[in-house]
């Protein structure tokens, strides 16, 4: 059984594509993904040993090493020789996931989705897609599990769309369609914004006040956005 995050990735699946899965862990999405006929063959890929073991074990135990093949290894480098239709990088930080990404290019030029779960950095993620030729954001989603929210964004080919710096950071498609959670999502970033600014305003650093002005005119940002979702 996935959790509400990955079963909320698996959605974004194309029926009868090749996928592969990055930082795979257990193993579970390519499991899923195979069980309920949602991709046609899966390459699982983690640098972890522990994890790694786990995730043979978990596959071989439900004679499924026909359909999902494993290889330890970072990021996309065990894949670049293949010929894949999905990419999904989930449960990482927004940095990490940029940096494979960069290193994986070669192979993502060609590929015809690429689901992203950022566990932080969505902004450092949307803003590697904006700047990359070729690459558009072309839907994103929000799931809340255990009073956390996970921001999930897709990425398709085509041609780069232009935003501004706030929808980088609040997400272009999950304003645009207004989602249910979006509200949360900014309340949370505002209330986080504003501790910021409070705190940096006890500082007696330097830099302190010209911190506490830049975090409060974000918040104040968030608020207006805020209000014309309401």
């Amino acid at each position: 059984m996935l959790n509400v995050r990955l079963a909320t990735i698996a959605k974004y699946i194309t029926p009868n594509s090749l996928v592969v899965d990055v930082g795979t862990d257990h193993a579970l999405l390519p499991i899923f993904l195979i069980q309920n006929n949602l991709a046609c063959k899966i390459i699982g890929v983690e640098i972890n040993q522990g994890p790694f073991l786990k995730a043979r074990k978990n596959v071989s135990t439900l004679g499924l090493e026909k359909d999902i093949e494993l290889r330890q290894g970072d990021g996309l480098e065990p894949v670049l020789n293949e010929q894949v239709d999905v990419v999904v990088i989930a449960g990482m930080g927004g940095k990490s996931i940029v940096e494979i990404l960069k290193r994986g290019a070669s192979l993502l030029k060609d590929v015809k989705k690429i689901i992203l779960q950022p566990m932080n950095g969505c902004e450092l993620v949307r803003n590697y897609l904006f700047y990359t030729k070729g690459l558009k954001i072309s839907d994103e989603d929000l799931v809340k599990e255990n009073n956390r929210l996970y921001e999930i964004i897709i990425a398709e080919p085509g041609q780069s769309q232009e935003f501004d710096d706030i929808l980088i950071e609040i997400g272009p498609m999950l304003y645009s369609k207004r989602h249910p959670l979006f509200p949360v999502l900014l309340e949370r970033k505002i209330q986080r914004y504003r501790k910021i600014a409070n705190n940096m305003d006890k500082s007696n650093k330097i830099t302190a006040k010209d911190k506490m002005k830049y975090y409060d005119a974000k918040a104040n940002c968030l608020e207006k956005v805020l209000v014309s979702c309401l």
